[in-house]
């Protein structure tokens, strides 16, 4: 890049800036899989907060794609290729030239130019504070931004990236869950469920098995511990975990090891595979709204918990069903 012409433009002449009209997460019900993404200050999972069901969203609250996010306070920027929800205090920026390729470009640009402005909590970066300041752009022969050399600058780094895998299944050729009956089927009824145990911070040592707190990201793991002999004996491997405390009503399956913390309970049964168990925390998510921090999932009110589940010929859980359905989907076969 140092062989480049370089240029300071004004950031308001090159680019649209958007105050997004947020639609609180108090408001919506999101879920980790499926929908439109749901964007917020989050510094994690390109700023996406889960996905809403389309259907469920006023056109109001959409937002084309093709733009750079960021919040106010934590600044963080990410590039939206589709449309959106925005939640608070979030906001874009737009120009016809950005791609998934000319995106991360212009963001290292701004990253870097603003990163010493002093933007924090009480005094967010919000588009009046930056769209005034100049920053330095490679240009072309006519002195104008070379978005080309921007996309080949990204595409040439991409090409020395590891390939990750690419699913072969598509959505067409997905099973439909509208096309079997359903039944509501109480939690204890179905499964078996287990207490978490606490296990103090101060206690608790680095090492390598996952720790499963209440958590809402990273599949429910706060942190990754040494186990000794004073370790409370409260690990299991093939379970779901479910939040009673702080994320309350996160649903993760594990299939892994894992030590589970006094935030969370977990449920065990010999139907539960990757599969299964993904389904599961659907179905148990889906009526988490029902909860909150000052109305716990306790071990009771989860046990006693009603979900709707697909049933067989007999009016069971339809386990086998459930597994397909999930082998079905787009990237289930990368798991």
């Amino acid at each position: 890049m140092t062989d480049k012409i370089w240029k300071k433009f004004k950031l308001c002449d090159e680019f649209s800036f958007v105050n997004f009209k947020p639609l609180h997460a108090v408001n919506i019900q999101t879920n980790e899989v499926f929908g439109i993404p749901y964007v917020t200050r989050t510094k994690i999972n390109n700023g996406i907060d889960g996905y809403i069901n389309p259907e469920s969203i006023e056109k109001k609250y959409l937002n084309p794609g093709k733009a750079i996010s960021f919040g106010a306070e934590t600044g963080k920027m990410f590039y939206q290729p589709v449309k959106f929800v925005a939640g608070n205090k979030m906001y874009g920026i737009y120009n016809d030239n950005l791609t998934e390729l000319t995106a991360p470009f212009v963001i290292a640009i701004l990253t870097n130019g603003l990163k010493d402005s002093g933007f924090e909590y009480g005094y967010g970066m919000i588009p009046e504070r930056i769209k005034h300041r100049k920053l330095p752009f490679p240009v072309d022969s006519f002195g104008k931004i070379d978005w080309k050399y921007m996309a080949q600058f990204i595409n040439n780094l991409s090409c020395n990236l590891p390939l990750f895998p690419v699913t072969k299944n598509h959505i067409k050729n997905s099973l439909e869950l509208s096309d079997r009956s359903w039944h509501l089927f109480t939690v204890c009824k179905i499964v078996d469920v287990h207490s978490g145990r606490d296990y103090p911070k101060i206690q608790r040592s680095k090492g390598v098995t996952p720790y499963v707190g209440s958590s809402s990201k990273t599949n429910g793991v706060t942190d990754n511990i040494k186990t000794n002999e004073l370790t409370p004996n409260n690990f299991a491997k093939a379970v779901v975990s479910v939040a009673r405390n702080g994320s309350v009503g996160y649903s993760f399956y594990h299939p892994y090891f894992a030590y589970f913390s006094g935030d969370v309970r977990y449920i065990e049964s010999s139907h539960l595979n990757i599969y299964t168990g993904l389904f599961l925390t659907q179905a148990i998510m889906s009526q988490k709204s029902q909860f909150a921090y000052g109305f716990k999932l306790g071990t009771e009110r989860l046990k006693n918990l009603k979900i709707s589940l697909p049933i067989d010929d007999d009016c069971n859980p339809d386990w086998n069903f459930m597994e397909k359905y999930i082998r079905s989907l787009p990237n289930s076969d990368l798991l």
